[in-house]
């Protein structure tokens, strides 16, 4: 595994100093050249984060969650519209009780990919999980104002906005039964 990681690296290292080396040797040529190297850059740094993605999949085998984080951010960086990679590893860091982390690196995945729903339906189920009505809806209804979204997201939008409604009349009309709502066991 630390061989793959090492290749990929070199890989990396390699693509990305292809094109200054073609330009201080005086083999770069104008037009086409350029355009070949920059897509052979290109294709050998994609290859090299497909690598980092299949790196993850054997730490996880392994239960080495952190390693999974941090092999995952090093992928957003580098492919930011990869929302499946931000959610992965949210997923892992609110299983670790990193529940702040969790949500910062959707909300960066969010801001990286706004018109997709993806990141913002994540959100949206994280605080359905957590019982946190206002911004469960604030969340999916952000995701159900992308031309991409499902009516499962829909769901949960009319679920934590019914939610949300009962529990403020029953707030209002019972106070001592919205605490007793509010417990986690409920």
């Amino acid at each position: 595994m630390r061989l793959s990681l090492v290749s990929a690296a070199l890989g990396l290292i390699a693509a990305c100093s292809l094109p200054a080396l073609a330009q201080t040797t005086g083999h770069a040529g104008a037009g086409s050249h350029a355009v070949d190297s920059q897509t052979k850059v290109d294709a050998i740094a994609g290859a090299v984060f497909d690598n980092l993605v299949e790196v993850t999949d054997m730490h996880f085998h392994k239960g080495e969650y952190n390693h999974i984080v941090n092999l995952s951010r090093m992928i957003v960086g580098a492919r930011p519209q990869n929302v499946e990679v931000y959610a992965d590893a949210a997923w892992l860091l609110w299983s670790m009780n990193r529940d702040a982390e969790a949500v910062a690196l959707n909300q960066q995945g969010a801001e990286a990919n706004p018109h997709t729903y993806f990141m913002f339906d994540e959100l949206g189920q994280y605080y359905t999980r957590k019982r946190d009505w206002p911004h469960a809806v604030e969340y999916y209804e952000k995701a159900a104002a992308c031309s991409d979204c499902p009516d499962m997201t829909v769901h949960g939008l009319a679920h934590a906005s019914i939610t949300r409604i009962v529990l403020i009349v029953i707030e209002l009309q019972e106070p001592s039964l919205f605490q007793h709502l509010l417990r986690p066991e409920f």
